[in-house]
């Protein structure tokens, strides 16, 4: 069976007031960051629509997949999927909102804003095996929109009957490694950082908010396996030329089986 790339990658939105890291002095790093890695999968979070479209359209090696969360169709952050098209098949997609009401635009529980996760089925032509792949962005403010969240994933994946079969879930979950979200998650996927069979390198912090303060630097992004062997697991710390932040989040890379 073939190696399969992950990453997950939150871009950080195009916010008018980050001066001295605003989204079109970093997004050409944010190409070539993506372009050098190489990932076969990448889900990126915060992607709001001029950013998405330049991505898009850098992407050509890629199609992709997901919808603005503020209205299912432009409006708002996309947590979009993107595949290379030579290698797989799109068989199944979905939107799904984080709430009460998830399968139209809506804010969950006690969050702060519509939240959405994105769903994609694919065949890989390699080998024809099935990967199901699942892209998301947590609540922020929300401690049980988060909670609720997770549950929401694991039951969703138990509907569609799809437990059995093999499963990434990826995200900026903002969550800490100890808290009851990540347990929730814990009981039902593996952490690839945990079971990698590789060393993992970088293992510690996701976020940084542009800072290189220490206070600043905890993990809240994870990409969570089902029914996979991971060979490798990497935080990526590449800086732009001018040394600042590619995002105020680190990718964050696996291999598959």
């Amino acid at each position: 069976m073939s190696t399969t790339k992950i990453m997950s990658f939150n871009i950080r939105y195009e916010n008018h007031y980050d001066v001295n890291n605003s989204w079109s002095d970093r997004k050409d790093s944010v190409i070539n960051l993506i372009l050098n890695h190489k990932p076969d999968i990448l889900g990126i979070q915060e992607a709001l629509p001029n950013p998405y479209d330049y991505i898009k359209s850098n992407l050509t090696q890629y199609n992709s997949i997901g919808v603005g969360r503020e209205d299912g169709i432009n409006q708002g952050e996309r947590a979009a999927v993107f595949f290379c098209k030579n290698r797989y098949t799109l068989l199944d997609s979905n939107n799904i909102w984080l709430s009460e009401s998830s399968k139209i635009p809506s804010v969950g529980w006690d969050a702060c804003t519509q939240r959405i996760a994105t769903y994609t089925k694919l065949q890989d032509e390699t080998d024809n095996s099935i990967i199901n792949v699942f892209n998301t962005h947590f609540d922020h403010v929300g401690k049980k929109a988060r909670i609720e969240s997770a549950h929401l994933i694991i039951n969703y994946i138990k509907e569609k009957q799809i437990e059995n079969e093999r499963i990434i879930f990826m995200g900026d979950l903002n969550s800490f490694p100890d808290s009851i979200t990540i347990n929730i998650l814990n009981s039902f996927f593996d952490d690839s950082s945990s079971i990698s069979r590789i060393k993992p390198e970088c293992a510690g912090p996701t976020y940084n908010d542009f800072s290189e303060l220490p206070e600043k630097q905890t993990r809240i992004d994870y990409i969570f396996t089902r029914n996979l062997g991971v060979e490798s697991y990497k935080v990526i710390k590449t800086r732009r030329d001018n040394n600042k932040f590619i995002s105020d989040h680190y990718p964050i890379t696996i291999s598959v089986e």
